[in-house]
């Protein structure tokens, strides 16, 4: 299987079949390939992907016109396992910028730096490729998260306020 980038009309059928598996945990992700399937029936292939070599994870990225959206699903391995997920959510090469996001351990994995390795990895990788701001969220009592990011460098500059909207039965 190739390794590299690959628009989604390059993608095999053997990639395409282990995509849909691998995503069936990543409904968002999931979203976003059926959607580039779709697309491709309507001559637009903006979406790229890579695969991991041993199958643990991928990123896709959507091109638009100035700015790409990036999302990593799966990061690290040991034994073959997931330990640790983080990417970007949304690059702008024309304003230097990033959000990042995503940062996800499995209970059984924190407290392994796993996550600071990811973060410190991805913010290395952006900067090194011009990027000059890069931003993330978190929630006010993820203490542990804060303490990852704020370990990188990273300070709160903004306090926001989510609300979670739920159909009503």
């Amino acid at each position: 299987m190739n390794t590299g980038w690959q628009k989604t009309s390059e993608l095999t059928k053997e990639a395409r079949m282990w995509l849909n598996q691998f995503l069936s945990d990543y409904p968002t992700l999931r979203f976003y390939f059926h959607a580039a399937i779709e697309d491709l029936g309507k001559g637009v292939d903006n979406r790229r992907y890579l695969i991991g070599q041993q199958k643990i994870g991928l990123m896709n990225r959507i091109f638009f016109d100035d700015s790409t959206i990036s999302t990593t699903a799966g990061t690290l391995s040991s034994d073959d396992t997931l330990v640790a997920t983080g990417g970007t959510i949304a690059i702008s090469e024309q304003m230097k910028a990033c959000h990042i996001g995503n940062f996800l351990t499995p209970p059984q994995h924190r407290g392994n730096g796993y996550a600071r390795r990811v973060a410190a990895t991805l913010s290395r990788h952006l900067f090194g490729s011009g990027i000059t701001n890069i931003m993330l969220g978190t929630t006010r009592d993820n203490v542990a998260a804060r303490r990852v990011y704020e370990s990188l460098g990273f300070k709160t500059i903004d306090h926001r306020v989510q609300l979670d909207l739920a159909r009503s039965t």
